[in-house]
């Protein structure tokens, strides 16, 4: 589907989500045209204003808990990644032998890998947490003595999830006026119309994969607007009341 048909259809709340990953992701890239465009910085403006009028209840102590849970679920991580990788050394045959068959699973990305995307980081311990989950890893993450540990880091990551996508609760958003989602469709509109003609006009690879990024971003949250009252758009007579909050 086309970026313009996505911002257009998708629910208020994936358009908050994103506004945000957009603007991620340009920050991120190495494109000047784009970093210094006037309608990225108008899109910025927009985005923070938009973000504001689909605010929900409580979204501070949310945010707060996600990021909590988000450093643990890395904590636990290294915590077992050094556990394995110093067992590699063990003088206990078992032990030795179990940790040369976990650690290369743990490191299919290496230790640490706090440079991509919030959402590429949740995808790369989804990978790894659900490879050790089977069978053939049971007996060898006992011998490592960390079941426990293991079981924690699972449910680090399950629990993260649970509330990022908890975000998303219909019944504490409020939903912007019609005049701020025009305003916020427009924005993202010209930025993405923008990207394309970069691409064109000052063909380079930074240009090219950003224009392949802002498009995956587009495709990672897409939600269509749902046709329900409570996540209708609402009249040009309406105000601001409660509905949804954003997605993941």
């Amino acid at each position: 589907m086309k970026i313009r048909t996505i911002i257009y259809r998708t629910s208020n709340e994936s358009l908050a989500a994103v506004a945000l990953r957009v603007i991620d992701t340009i920050e991120k890239s190495i494109s000047a045209e784009a970093k210094q465009s006037l309608l990225f910085s108008r899109l910025m403006e927009v985005n923070n204003r938009y973000q504001s009028s689909v605010e929900p209840n409580g979204s501070k102590k949310t945010a707060e808990a996600i990021e909590a849970k988000f450093k643990e679920r890395e904590r636990l991580y290294t915590e077992f990644y050094d556990l394995t990788y110093g067992l590699q050394r063990s003088r206990v045959a078992l032990q030795k032998e179990a940790a040369q068959k976990v650690f290369p699973v743990l490191n299919m990305y290496g230790k640490s890998f706090k440079q991509e995307r919030i959402a590429d980081q949740t995808v790369r311990y989804i990978r790894i947490i659900e490879t050790l989950k089977g069978a053939d890893y049971t007996a060898a993450i006992a011998a490592l003595n960390a079941t426990e540990l293991f079981a924690e880091l699972s449910e680090a990551q399950t629990m993260y999830e649970d509330l990022y996508l908890g975000r998303g609760n219909r019944l504490s958003l409020k939903v912007p006026t019609v005049e701020m989602r025009k305003e916020m469709n427009n924005a993202l509109k010209d930025m993405v119309d923008e990207i394309e003609i970069n691409e064109k006009k000052y063909p380079s690879e930074a240009n090219t994969a950003l224009k392949i990024n802002i498009e995956q971003r587009f495709n990672e949250v897409y939600i269509p607007a749902s046709v329900g009252k409570k996540d209708r758009q609402p009249s040009e007579t309406e105000t601001t009341k409660p509905s949804e909050t954003l997605v993941s």
